[in-house]
């Protein structure tokens, strides 16, 4: 495997899927989740895509924006997951 979600990656995931089905539908939130996939899939190639946020942690992890959420993720074989969550969110009280 390419790339592994930690536990507080996979409830992201499940939160961000259950908004977009409540607001949006099936249909849609099925296609958020393979875009948000397909975005794992791609940072475990190019793990140097994202950029570091001394501002918000001092571990080593890496921010990447994929427009509307944030995934935050530690470079390595496999690819460590770490959170994703909606841009909005104030990330300076985010729990990593």
């Amino acid at each position: 495997m390419k790339f592994r979600l930690l536990p507080q990656a996979q409830d992201d995931l499940r939160s961000i899927d259950n908004w977009i089905v409540e607001h949006f539908g099936e249909t849609f939130a099925d296609n958020a989740q393979h875009k948000l996939y397909e975005t794992f899939e791609l940072l475990s190639e190019f793990q140097n895509m994202g950029h570091r946020r001394p501002d918000v942690t001092a571990k080593a992890v890496l921010f990447f924006s994929h427009s509307p959420h944030w995934i935050i993720y530690s470079q390595g074989q496999p690819l460590i997951i770490h959170r994703i969550f909606p841009a909005r969110t104030d990330i300076r009280n985010l729990t990593l």
